[in-house]
């Protein structure tokens, strides 16, 4: 338990939503963040947070011998006491049994896997985690300025002739956007997790301490600030997308400028499930992952590039035999 003489001490605690300093209020025996003005029970919690010196920080309830995104051994934990800040939760639908057979099929129809690779062995590691998000509801006004190309062309005289008309489009209009995704994690890329959305969403439930079990949890270590900056720059560009949609005809659009007013902004955190694996090939990292509720995958497993050597010289030795025999038939007939 925390203890503090007066309301507004500090606690030497970071926000797990926003990253701010958190205070004390011992009247409500809570602590509060000033910055996003959310307030979390003091209450001691079983789960382990562990961090690694790779940077990743992830939240369990079940020991960990070693990281799970560098496998390093060299890891700390200590008591996670603050709340999880999050709002909804989409359960996982995929077993581990079925992102093993996803993997072991993916292996199989992958020809130039390498020899040395332990399909059995690396299956034995896939782990269940979840990715928190943040979801942002917005409603935009704006104004979408392009300058727009008509080209068109023809031939006479033995010449081709280019003629470009150029016109100035001007789109304006109100928009609302739901679940905006903005992703927390610094160990999964944007280009990871996007290829393997979507999400159902009308699958999703209220997060209680029940509702993750035995999967892990990786900690949001971005902030508040960070995570809506990146959400305005992704419904800008949505924004302009839509009003794009309404230009048609045009050979060329180029945005000249634009103007987009966000406001009406809702915020919660949803936690996303994914199967992952890591693999290590010749110093460097491969990750195969899959969408926990869909079975979706990203595949970045090793290749042997000696084994797709190999194939090309077997592959040129052979026409070479084959049109060597076939030139030597014609001379003999």
């Amino acid at each position: 338990m925390i203890q503090c003489s007066k309301v507004g001490d500090s606690v030497n605690s970071k926000c797990p939503k926003c990253s701010a300093e958190l205070i004390l209020d011992n009247k409500n025996n809570k602590l509060k963040c000033e910055y996003c003005r959310s307030a979390f029970d003091l209450e001691e919690s079983k789960e382990q947070i562990y961090i690694c010196s790779c940077g990743a920080e992830i939240i369990s309830s079940v020991e960990l011998k070693k990281c799970i995104y560098c496998n390093s051994k060299q890891i700390t934990n200590k008591a996670f006491k603050s709340k999880h800040n999050i709002d909804y939760i989409i359960p996982f639908e995929k077993t581990k049994k079925d992102a093993i057979n996803a993997f072991k099929k993916l292996c199989k129809d992958k020809w130039f896997m390498p020899k040395s690779f332990n399909i059995n062995k690396k299956c034995r590691e896939i782990k269940g985690l979840y990715i928190p998000f943040m979801i942002c509801d917005y409603d935009t006004t704006g104004v979408f300025e392009t300058e727009c190309d008509d080209i068109s062309t023809w031939n006479s005289g033995g010449y081709k002739y280019t003629k470009i008309d150029k016109y100035k489009a001007i789109r304006g209009g109100n928009i609302s956007f739901e679940n905006i995704l903005v992703n927390t994690s610094n160990n999964f890329t944007d280009e990871i997790l996007e290829s393997i959305k979507p999400y159902n969403f009308k699958e999703v439930k209220p997060f209680d301490k029940d509702s993750y079990k035995e999967y892990l949890i990786e900690k949001n270590n971005k902030s508040q600030e960070e995570l809506i900056k990146e959400a305005n720059e992704k419904t800008k560009k949505y924004f302009k997308e839509e009003m794009k949609k309404d230009i048609k005809g045009f050979n060329k659009i180029k945005e000249i400028d634009s103007s987009i007013n966000l406001y009406n902004l809702k915020v919660s955190f949803v936690l996303l499930p994914i199967w992952f694996l890591n693999i290590k090939y010749k110093n460097k990292t491969y990750m195969f992952v899959m969408n926990g509720q869909t079975g979706k995958i990203n595949d970045n497993t090793p290749i042997d590039k000696k084994r797709i050597v190999f194939l090309w010289i077997s592959t040129f030795i052979i026409i070479f035999a084959l049109l060597f025999l076939l030139n030597l038939f014609k001379v003999i007939s």
